[in-house]
């Protein structure tokens, strides 16, 4: 059995969906997951859809709602308390369980997670993909050569976790030192595993950057064949379920969420505006021309 855990406010459900359902088609063992929410969007009726679709599906499920003070923690319009529920894992998960994946909910999986499960973790606390793009090292205090990981996608060891207590030394870094946070409580996690995380292929956690690399060196073409074969992760503003998107991963992203009509994607999130959807359009169109792979769109977490 993998155990998996997503979480999400009522406002990216049915994103939540796309993710959990798009690693159970791709899933050669049974899955698990516990999909965690703030208190009050538990009864949201679109958790009773997911969580059937994923039952139907043959995977388990099961809903835990969590609550979380974030007066002291560093919020923005995309980064809700519901970030930093991977730091509360090992207070909301059973002891029994001994390793589980952490997903963000703007995932799309491509391949199996069995050898994700399996990877070798040589004693650390957690594996993670490197986020390239980070610069901020002075600010978070630590050395570049001892690298920064991307949390969006995380395998973790809750035994060592609950060992040294690093989770707990994450959220209070967040919470006393804001000013030292580019991405919330990655940067935390970041900082307290200075130097002692596991290195995961990129095929595990196919970011934005790499996806752009990708698109400079062998063509949008082969790009897009190689993130079918991927982890996605959507960090980045140009989501492919913003109504209008030219993103060019938005078919592969529609062949799974077309797939469940109950998640109801006819009410994804609009774009803000025409303008915006041109501009987008227009570098998506420039970065498959030659020599261009560095106009990149704004990155995120």
């Amino acid at each position: 059995m993998i155990h998996i855990v997503l979480a999400s406010d009522r406002n990216v459900i049915r994103h939540l969906g796309v993710t959990a359902l798009s690693a159970i088609r791709s899933a050669s063992r049974r899955l698990s997951f516990t999909l965690l929410t703030p208190p009050d969007d538990a009864a949201d009726p679109m958790w009773r859809t997911v969580i059937s679709l994923i039952r139907q599906s043959g995977a388990k499920c099961e809903l835990v709602p969590v609550s979380l003070d974030p007066s002291k923690l560093q919020l923005a319009a995309h980064l809700t308390p519901v970030t930093y529920y991977r730091l509360l894992l090992t207070e909301v998960l059973p002891a029994t369980l001994h390793r589980v994946i952490y997903m963000d909910c703007d995932i799309l999986v491509g391949r199996d997670l069995a050898g994700l499960w399996d990877t070798e973790m040589h004693d650390r606390a957690v594996a993670a993909a490197p986020d390239i793009v980070f610069t901020e090292w002075s600010k978070l205090g630590i050395d570049p050569s001892l690298g920064y990981f991307n949390a969006g996608l995380l395998v973790i060891n809750l035994n060592a976790i609950r060992a040294d207590g690093s989770f707990a030394s994450a959220l209070e870094f967040s919470q006393s030192h804001p000013e030292a946070l580019t991405w919330s409580d990655q940067c935390a996690l970041n900082k307290v595993f200075t130097g002692r995380w596991s290195k995961l292929d990129r095929h595990w956690n196919y970011q934005h950057c790499d996806f752009l690399h990708d698109i400079g060196t062998v063509g949008v073409r082969q790009a897009k064949r190689i993130a079918s074969q991927s982890v996605v992760h959507f960090n980045n503003y140009d989501r492919p379920w913003i109504t209008g998107s030219p993103h060019p991963l938005k078919r592969q992203y529609f062949e799974v969420a077309k797939a469940y009509p109950a998640l109801n994607f006819s009410a994804r999130t609009p774009a803000r505006s025409y303008w915006r959807m041109l501009k987008r359009a227009v570098k998506w169109k420039m970065l498959s021309w030659p020599g261009s792979a560095s106009r990149a769109l704004p990155h995120r977490q």
